[in-house]
């Protein structure tokens, strides 16, 4: 009887500690897949997330279009007034971005320090340039930004082709005074939308 009952507190001791040992390994799984800062998916998390929405899209043979933008000048206001500055801009600009509403399927991600990606799912061109220009006006109200435009017309359902073709023109509409949107088109050249 005493063996039993030493064996029942082991083995809910054992069990106490397998739920702590599994809560706490998906609590670092969420800190490793969301971005502290702005709750958006991390560059790896989007990319896991980008992937998987590509390949249902291609299978289905639906759209998907990329935009990514990069806020103008934010190293300046980490330099001018601190790094929590900054982050009340990061938290700004992420609020705005969430309060955009969505007509279709999209994932969010902070790329790098501010740079972001969204993904929308089953978007034409023209849809995603009103969702890239309603982003550039809510954004403003924190700091500018320059987005690039891409889609699956351009590189069928590769993710880093659309990632390199975004940044490409995303750069395109700095060079070209930011705080613009710049859309690429079939031919490779880019166009300001």
């Amino acid at each position: 009887l005493a063996f039993g009952g030493l064996l029942l507190l082991t083995l809910g001791a054992a069990a106490a500690w397998s739920w702590r040992l599994w809560r706490e390994a998906r609590r670092f799984r969420a800190l490793a897949q969301t971005d502290a800062l702005t709750g958006f998916a991390t560059r790896q998390h989007f990319t896991t997330l980008a992937t998987a929405v590509l390949a249902r899209a291609k299978a289905d043979d639906r759209p998907v279009m990329l935009v990514a933008f990069d806020l103008d000048h934010f190293k300046r206001v980490n330099d001018r007034h601190g790094h929590l500055a900054g982050d009340a801009v990061l938290r700004a600009v992420s609020e705005a971005v969430r309060a955009q509403p969505a007509s279709l399927p999209r994932v969010i991600g902070r790329l790098g320090g501010e740079e972001f990606a969204v993904l929308i799912d089953g978007a034409s061109p023209r849809l995603a340039s009103a969702h890239a220009e309603a982003l550039r006006q809510a954004i403003a109200m924190a700091v500018t930004a320059s987005f690039g435009v891409t889609g699956t017309h351009e590189c069928g359902h590769d993710l880093q082709c659309l990632l390199e073709r975004s940044d490409r023109a995303l750069y395109r509409a700095k060079n070209a005074g930011r705080d613009r949107i710049v859309a690429a088109d079939r031919a490779g050249a880019l166009e300001a939308a």
